[in-house]
Order: structure tokens, then C-alpha cells, then sequence
């Protein structure tokens, strides 16, 4: 029997590193998985600067997410 989804999976799409554009405002709250929750990382409005974070320094497939209907 699978296990049914959590509303934060029903409503995340993954966008990768490389979608988000230093220094342009965000259009959407960003945010990363860490085990099995979901953590905001940048806010809707904030200028990005995704890419200066030691994790997405070290890691060049690194996977952010980003609300469905935004």
C-alpha cells in the first residue's frame, strides 16, 4: 500500500540551481528537501542569492522547489 502524499508534494515542482537567476527578484518562496520536509530558503520578493549557499556551492545538481500555482 503506498503512502499518500504530502500537501507540500501535491503543491512543490522542483526547479534546478541553474533556473534561478542571481539577483533577480524571486517570484515565488524557494524552498529545498531536506529528509522528508520541505524548508523555506529564500522568500517570494528577495533578491536571489541561491547560488552563494555552501550546499549549492558543493553540490551542482542541487534541487530547489517552488509552489505549483506560482
Amino acid at each position: 500500500m503506498s503512502e499518500e502524499p504530502s500537501l507540500h508534494d501535491k503543491e512543490l515542482v522542483m526547479v534546478g540551481k541553474n533556473d534561478i537567476i542571481p539577483g533577480l527578484q524571486l517570484p515565488s518562496d524557494v524552498f529545498m528537501k531536506v529528509s522528508d520536509r520541505f524548508v523555506l530558503v529564500a522568500k517570494k520578493g528577495a533578491k536571489s542569492s541561491l547560488h552563494d549557499l555552501h550546499a549549492a556551492e558543493n553540490n551542482k545538481n542541487l534541487v530547489f522547489y517552488v509552489r505549483r500555482q506560482d
